[in-house]
């Protein structure tokens, strides 16, 4: 959750130089005295009286010295409020001018909102200012390469203004919630040995309680974050990989679909583009294959459906015929995967119908929802 930027402030702060008329008067000294005691033209004085010179370090340190109170922190701190009170009327000048622009994002905002992913905006300034705060951008233009250019990329250019903006939030709450997670620095060989133990021990599992603890712990320590964040109606994204750092990647998964079977090829495909694929890429799981990135979501594929069933294993599998559930039962148990995942396989590559194996399939739920 981004910190709330609904604070009340006022627009403008007085000028420190009210506050400094006001000391003269309790004082009983004029601005030309005060000038001849610090030894400044009576011209700088004025100019501090009606803002159009700043209270320096200097000057403050001379204020505290010949009227003994206030300190100089305390001009210091005047000045700077009244500094920032500009710059904030500023910021607002430009944000109103961002307004229709970031409208055409199609980021939903009012359910940003309800995740408590941004605080609640009465006007469109304020909201212009919570988007830009959540995205972590300065202007709507460094959104647009963080966000829009990579998704172009991806998907065709008929897609991107309608999902981009649903996308875009998706991925970066992915982001924040990676770089508050701990991980080591990434050791590819560590986390080709943490696939294998995943592998080995959990993809038998059904829920994800007892899922995501020991996977998130298994990747962490290769240098691999994982987090779930729930998708966006209509966004039509599964999952996701990319790089934070040079030293940290990142695996997001999403609810789509609600299937365990899914869940597991999803993440192993993302897997698949952390060790196969380069650091500068995003890779967005989203039913389709970007112009630009066919090869590699081949590569990712093969590599997730032959780490949850090897060829040789469903090749000998299917050479008895059609499978029965029960078949399939055995089989997962030879196997050691939860039978959904072959149901899945076997539908995938339409060995089956696309209802058989209905029983057997797993809901993925989201009672560990992120």
């Amino acid at each position: 959750m981004t910190e709330s930027t609904n604070t009340y402030r006022p627009r403008v702060v007085s000028l420190p130089g009210e506050t400094l008329l006001e000391v003269l008067d309790e004082h009983g000294m004029s601005q030309a005295e005060l000038a001849q005691r610090m030894g400044r033209p009576k011209k700088t004085i004025n100019e501090i009286v009606k803002g159009k010179t700043t209270i320096t370090p200097e000057t403050a340190l001379e204020l505290e010295r010949v009227l003994r109170k206030p300190s100089a922190g305390f001009w210091l701190r005047r000045e700077q409020e009244y500094q920032e009170s500009l710059a904030r009327l500023d910021e607002e000048r430009r944000l109103a001018g961002y307004d229709a622009e970031i409208a055409k994002w199609n980021v939903p905002f009012n359910e940003l909102v309800k995740r408590k992913w941004v605080q609640p905006a009465t006007t469109k300034i304020d909201r212009t200012r919570e988007l830009l705060s959540f995205f972590g951008v300065a202007t709507p233009e460094n959104w647009e390469a963080l966000y829009v250019e990579p998704q172009a990329k991806w998907r065709r250019a008929a897609n991107v203004s309608e999902k981009t903006g649903k996308v875009a939030a998706w991925l970066r709450q992915g982001e924040l919630l990676g770089q508050k997670a701990h991980a080591a620095p990434f050791d590819k060989d560590v986390f080709s040995a943490a696939l294998r133990t995943i592998r080995a021990s959990l993809v038998v599992k059904r829920k994800l309680t007892d899922i995501l603890p020991e996977l998130a712990r298994l990747c962490a320590e290769a240098g691999v974050v994982v987090v779930m964040v729930e998708e966006f109606a209509g966004a039509g994204v599964n999952a996701a990989a990319r790089w934070l750092s040079q030293e940290r990647a990142l695996i997001q998964i999403s609810y789509r679909y609600d299937r365990l079977d899914i869940f597991w090829f999803n993440f192993f495909h993302e897997a698949g583009h952390i060790l196969l694929h380069g650091k500068r890429e995003l890779f967005i799981d989203d039913d389709g294959n970007g112009p630009d990135h066919k090869v590699e979501e081949a590569e990712a594929d093969r590599f997730a459906s032959d780490y949850l069933i090897d060829t040789r294993s469903l090749r000998t599998f299917l050479a008895g015929g059609t499978p029965t559930v029960d078949d399939v039962v055995r089989f997962a148990r030879t196997i050691a995967v939860d039978p959904s995942i072959v149901v899945g396989r076997l539908r995938k590559i339409e060995v089956v119908a696309p209802a058989f194996g209905s029983e057997l399939m797993v809901k993925l739920g989201k009672n560990a929802k992120g």
